[in-house]
Order: structure tokens, then sequence, then C-alpha cells
């Protein structure tokens, strides 16, 4: 009988997609005739890592969506800051004409309004240290029915970082100024649109401090200037020489709107996942001369990448590491516009003595990844980082 027993398994493992089966490789199998210096070669790990697991779950009663094209995704957070209901605002009409839902009336008064601040959750938490989003934008869309003069300020910006700390979120030209609402024609509504980007504000500091949560608050009113189609002497009841159309059946709308797209550069930025494993459990420790593993990497993620294979025990101590202290370096891939176009590495690693009875009692494997890239880059959903490990065992045979 040949000294060399080769067994081919097709195994499986597709992490982040909590599918993880165990692994059994039964050494009773094996002849108890093989004589000195067999070896025995089986496949542990033929596993795919992709990123947008950790995308947050678009779960009910949540304000998260995530927006997909082409394999790129995008986290949108979208809530209502305030319902603005014309009665609050306009008081007592009932002394103008009305033509079905319209009121022919002057503005009565100049209103304001402070909208409290409310909060809005990312979901982000500890998953995307590391993670530096290049192009987060943040805008507040405001629904106006009204063809009145109308004006927005934005205040009260905070976020609450990790450590329960409240900072600012800051821009000269988008926070604490009036911003002038557009008005629209009767019957129909008119969109005015204010946005904080990278360019104008702190966001990409707000964001890449993965906050708990971020709070908006703003400031309403129908500002002086409306005012101007009254005609008021000083000793004269006041005319008007024009007057608001004003449709009583709708209210203003007032959203905000987080957009966080997957285009980032990372530093650092780990992720790992669990999964069952049993390498030959009852392999004996003193039959095994070493146990040489073979590690295939298709990179097909645009950055150089550090993985780490940690062995745990059923109450996922750990116990070793099938590596070096420097992990396994993994060249950066060529893909591009959505296109996996993976790059190959290989790395060797000899288990010898106290680690073979880890390699052996081992019942998790941790794979750890770390990405490291200099400049943003955009992460779809087709990229990947294919993991094939396989095992040789030289076993002691006597005589």
């Amino acid at each position: 009988m040949k000294n060399t027993l080769l067994l081919i398994l097709g195994i499986g493992i597709f992490m982040f997609q909590a599918c993880k089966p165990d692994f059994d490789f039964e050494t009773e199998k094996i002849s108890d005739k093989v004589k000195i210096s067999s070896e025995w070669a089986v496949p542990i790990i033929n596993s795919e890592i992709k990123l947008k697991e950790l995308m947050p779950k678009t779960d009910e009663g949540k304000d998260i969506i995530i927006k997909e094209e082409n394999g790129f995704r995008t986290l949108i957070v979208e809530k209502k800051l305030e319902l603005i209901k014309l009665s609050k605002f306009m008081g007592d009409l009932s002394a103008f004409p009305k033509e079905g839902n319209v009121v022919k009336a002057p503005l009565l008064a100049v209103v304001t309004k402070d909208i409290e601040p409310k909060s809005f959750d990312l979901d982000l938490e500890d998953d995307f240290k590391g993670f530096r989003f290049a192009d987060p934008k943040l805008t507040i869309k405001i629904i106006n029915y009204w063809p009145v003069p109308m004006q927005l300020k934005l205040q009260n910006a905070t976020y609450l970082t990790q450590g329960n700390e409240t900072k600012a979120i800051t821009s000269s030209s988008e926070i604490g100024v009036l911003k002038d609402i557009k008005m629209p024609e009767l019957g129909k509504s008119a969109e005015t649109v204010i946005e904080l980007n990278s360019k104008n504000s702190n966001l990409t500091e707000v964001i890449n401090a993965i906050p708990r949560n971020i709070k908006m608050g703003a400031y309403f009113a129908t500002p002086e200037s409306a005012k101007s189609n009254m005609n008021m002497p000083p000793t004269s009841p006041p005319t008007f020489d024009k007057y608001y159309h004003i449709p009583t059946d709708k209210n203003d709308s007032i959203a905000v709107r987080f957009e966080v797209p997957f285009n980032v550069s990372f530093e650092n930025a780990s992720v790992s996942d669990t999964m069952a494993f049993d390498f030959a459990s009852d392999l004996k420790e003193e039959d095994v001369e070493h146990v040489k593993l073979h590690v295939i990497f298709d990179n097909g993620f645009p950055m150089t990448t550090n993985m780490r294979l940690i062995l745990t025990d059923g109450m996922y101590n750990h116990l070793d590491e099938l590596n070096d202290d420097d992990g396994l370096n993994i060249k950066a891939g060529n893909s591009k516009d959505g296109k996996n176009d993976p790059v190959q590495s290989t790395e060797d690693v000899i288990i010898k003595g106290e680690k073979i009875k880890h390699l052996i009692n081992a019942e998790h494997l941790i794979i750890e990844s770390t990405f490291n890239s200099k400049d943003a880059v955009k992460i779809y959903d087709q990229y990947s980082v294919g993991i094939k490990l396989s095992a040789k065992v030289k076993f002691k045979y006597e005589n």
C-alpha cells in the first residue's frame, strides 16, 4: 500500500452568511497498516468573506434603508423632523374669504417656532471601527405647500460618541443660518434642501466617530419681510394691497435624511467571524510529528489584508493561532467598478509541539481580517476574499 493517502474533500463554508458546518475527519478510516512517514492531506477551509453583511439590518420599526445599485450599497436613515400644521401659525382665518380649501388672507403675524432636537440612530456600532467613510451626506428636506414667505434655521445639532461624550455638528454656512424656504405655486408644493457634506461641515468626522446617535433641531419662522404686502400708515388702520392664497388642507413637512455610501478607506479595520471546527479530534497528539498548513488567498478587495486564524475551545477561550505573530499577509486585489478581480497569495505554516494539541482540541475557529487602504475605495457586494486552507499531517509510526 502506498505510504501517502490523499483525501480530497469538497467542503464549503460561507462566512457572514450564517452557514457554519462542523468538520469531522475520522482517523479510524485510515488503515492501521500504514507504515513510517505516511501522510494524510485534507482541506479544512474553503471560505469566502464579503463585507456587505456588516451593513445594519433594516428591521421593522427602524428608520434604516439600504440602497443597493449594481452591488454598491448606501446606508440611509430617513426620519420626519417636524410636521407643521397651518392652524398653529395662521390664527383665526374665519374672517377671510374661502374658496374650497383655499383662504384669501394676509399674513396675520410673524410666527416663530423652535423645533425640538430629535435623535437619529445609524446603527453603525463598533463593527465599523477603522472604516473611514469618504463622502457621507446629511440633507434636510422641507416640503412647502404654502405660498407664504418662510425661513428655517438648523440648530442644536450634536452627536453622541461611543464614550458618551456629546459633541457639536458644525457648519458655518448651513447650521445657525436662516435659509429661505421656497414658495410654491397655488395647489402645488415646493422643495427646499439643505445639505451637510464633507466639504461644508465636519460630517465626515462625525460619521467616522461611529456615533451612538445624532440629534438635529431647527427654528422655523415667517420673517418680518412677509409683512411687506401691508400698507400701514402711522395714523390709519392697515390696508392690504395683496393677499396670500393659503391651502388649509395641507401641512408642511421637514424630513432629515442621512446617506452614508460604502465608499471607504480602511485603517486597521477588523472584521471577524466564528465557525465550528473539528480537526480530527480523535487523533492523538503523540502520533503526529507535525502538521503543515497550506493557505491560499484569492483577494478581490482592492486593499491589503492581514488575516489571523484563531483557535478556541468550546467556551471560546483562546488556545492558539494558526499563523505566526505577524499574521498572514494578503496582497491587494485588482477589483474595480464592481468587477471582482482577485489576486492570489499563498502561505505555508508548520505546526509542531503543543500547537498540535491545540489544533486537535479546538472547537471553534475565528477568522479575523484586518483591512488597510491609503485611499477611499467603493466596496461592492461582488468583492470577496476567498480562503482555502489544507493540512498535511505527518504521522509517527513504529514497525
